[in-house]
């Protein structure tokens, strides 16, 4: 954000001068006076506190640090550090840096050490080397490869014999047989099946 007050910036540029006019000397010398009276009294902004009307910096911040964190749950292409490539520590002390590696080339952020545990990923005793990226890079984080994840198999329960203390059931994937005394089991203990098939 560019838009708030920089206070020197603003208050050099009303530094008295000595015009040639010198009644045109007095009016812009009052001119002058007022304004930057008008600076000296305005307070620095809290840039946490600036809003677009519907989020805060500090809102959108830790929007921006759970979705980091959730993207890096043990994901093999994330990683975090407490130190530098170079082995300096982020901004002299209190701060990691956490990365996600692309076929680009990676792109990372920091974020305080209170938030370390949130990032559930390898941990590096140095960060990655900086290539240059910056924030205009941000959509280098769709190339991160999927999760290489077994797909989920449906299946369902198939009754079989009746006892007076429970059923037998047969998983209709891998046909590993329960008894059901009461409790109802949504998957098979054996393969795994989400049994959420509808009865033929």
């Amino acid at each position: 954000m560019t838009e708030y007050i920089d206070k020197e910036a603003a208050l050099s540029l009303v530094q008295p001068d000595t015009p040639e006019d010198e009644k045109a000397a007095i009016t812009i010398a009052t001119a002058k006076k007022l304004i930057r009276s008008i600076i000296q009294r305005t307070p620095a902004a809290d840039v946490e506190k600036m809003s677009d009307g519907y989020h805060t910096f500090a809102d959108l911040y830790e929007q921006r640090l759970i979705l980091s964190a959730a993207l890096a749950k043990n994901n093999p292409h994330a990683w975090k550090s407490k130190r530098h490539e170079d082995g300096s520590v982020p901004f002299g002390g209190g701060w990691f840096i956490m990365g996600f590696d692309t076929d680009e080339g990676c792109y990372t952020y920091h974020y305080e050490l209170k938030d370390w545990d949130l990032f559930q990923c390898e941990e590096l005793d140095k960060g990655k080397p900086w290539d240059g990226h910056t924030s205009k890079d941000v959509r280098r984080l769709l190339l991160i490869p999927a999760a290489d994840v077994a797909p989920v198999v449906h299946g369902r329960w198939i009754e079989q014999e009746k006892y007076t203390f429970g059923t037998m059931y047969d998983c209709s994937i891998c046909g590993n047989r329960i008894l059901d005394n009461g409790h109802s089991w949504n998957y098979c203990p054996n393969c795994g099946a989400k049994m959420d098939e509808v009865s033929e």
